[in-house]
């Protein structure tokens, strides 16, 4: 009967700690974050038109590196992006999206990607041939939105 007990009350203590928890931790697991764009951009696998697009981290704890890019309700995903580490001196309170040079008449191309507060970033990579130039990257700085 004790043993009943305990674990009744175990399992009240471990329900009501998933209630409290807050929810600004997900958000922050996952860094998901809002980018509205007002011209076309480039990603490795595809081409996305103005507009306004979800980026996030997939839910593994084994590859921090995996970028998920949804659409504005979040009803497609357009996106899996296998990225690279990427690190800053100082972290900024906003997101940071940097945009590669590209060839003249293409959309812009982004670079990198950092969550605000961090130091460690996410860069996207592109195949030689894609005509992104990897050597001449420009900072534009986007917000975060909540």
């Amino acid at each position: 009967m004790k043993r009943w007990r305990f674990l009744g009350i175990a399992a009240g203590v471990a329900m009501l700690c998933l209630f409290i928890a807050p929810k600004a931790r997900a958000s922050e697991w996952n860094q998901e974050t809002i980018l509205t764009f007002s011209a076309p951009v480039r990603l490795p696998h595809i081409m996305l038109p103005a507009g306004t697009y979800i980026f996030e981290l997939a839910n593994s704890l084994a590859d921090r590196n995996i970028v998920m890019v949804y659409n504005a309700d979040r009803s497609q995903l357009l996106d899996i992006i296998m990225t690279n580490a990427d690190y800053r001196l100082v972290p900024t309170s906003h997101t940071i999206i940097k945009f590669a040079e590209t060839r003249s008449g293409r959309a812009d191309a982004i670079k990198e990607w950092f969550y605000p507060g961090d130091n460690y970033g996410h860069e996207i990579p592109y195949p030689k041939h894609s005509g992104v130039e990897h050597q001449e990257v420009t900072a534009r700085v986007m917000r975060t939105a909540a």
